[in-house]
């Protein structure tokens, strides 16, 4: 196990320490950024995190399980806790939801797919909607200062990192949540815009980025039949989609990830193309019933 242990990783002998469970591993890869393990009692995920960001983490977890929402369970270390320091970072470990995510947006099938996700995206925010945003913010929630568009729109508890990658689906049913590191207190509508983007980045790199828009059409038809949406979130649609790819290059550029900084400047270049044809898009699905 230890030759697939990540550098800067606790390694197996910490790990065991901390989670005994831990101690009887018949495969560990990586995956999501993390580790993933099967052991005698099924498989986990380990995954390190910030210190700052990890109380709202492991606090809204248990908020949304309180409420029924199905979301990956953090697994006690010996002393109770459900994560442990290691250094400046807080290692965790996660149960394995069962279902799967969908990544090839080139399938048939994708629009159904594809609407499911944002289905899930408004349901997941109306059990985050009353979460108290005063207790989040002090156990940590990110709290983004300034992004373009978000003028004027409510804020709550979102996930941040909402792509069909991160919704786990058993048949046609939501079977999970996954990867609630990156929450924060912004608009709603950011969560399926975020995710309709991710499916145009992927479509980018598959050549087919001109079968986008009826992909953001199922996303948004997803959302608004679960959740309507409003007046407001229509208007500030295509800001709001820049805002989400400016956070981006502000990550990739220092980062010197050329492919991907010339990815979402493309992107952006798009929307901005696509502007009107994605406001009467939405404006059109907003004004009718949701179904």
């Amino acid at each position: 196990m230890d030759d697939v242990i990540l550098e800067g990783w606790p390694d197996h002998g910490w790990l065991t320490q901390h989670w005994p469970q831990l101690a009887h591993i018949t495969l560990t890869e990586v995956n999501g950024g993390g580790l993933r393990m099967l052991t005698e009692h099924g498989a986990v995920h380990v995954k390190k995190r910030p210190r700052q960001s990890v109380g709202a983490e492991v606090w809204i977890l248990d908020e949304l399980t309180a409420r029924g929402v199905p979301v990956t369970q953090l697994l006690p270390s010996v002393t109770g806790a459900k994560h442990q320091m290691h250094g400046n970072d807080a290692i965790l470990v996660y149960s394995e939801i069962d279902g799967h995510a969908w990544h090839d947006y080139t399938l048939p099938g994708t629009d159904d797919r594809v609407r499911l996700v944002g289905g899930a995206a408004a349901s997941l925010h109306a059990a985050m909607a009353d979460i108290d945003i005063t207790e989040a913010i002090a156990r940590g929630l990110h709290v983004r200062r300034r992004r373009r568009g978000t003028e004027g729109l409510p804020l709550q508890i979102i996930h941040r990192d909402f792509h069909a990658g991160n919704v786990l689906f058993v048949g046609e049913q939501v079977s999970g949540y996954i990867d609630f590191d990156h929450l924060e207190l912004g608009p709603r509508w950011v969560d399926p815009l975020y995710g309709s983007l991710s499916v145009m980045a992927r479509l980018f790199e598959a050549g087919r980025e001109d079968e986008w828009l009826p992909l953001l059409e199922s996303m948004v038809r997803g959302y608004h039949a679960v959740s309507p949406i409003t007046d407001l979130e229509v208007a500030r649609t295509v800001e709001l989609m820049i805002g989400i790819e400016e956070d981006f290059l502000a990550w990739f550029l220092p980062e010197q990830d050329e492919a991907n900084a010339l990815l979402t400047v493309l992107m952006i270049e798009r929307v901005h193309r696509l502007r009107r044809p994605i406001l009467d898009l939405v404006g059109d699905i907003a004004r009718s019933a949701p179904r």
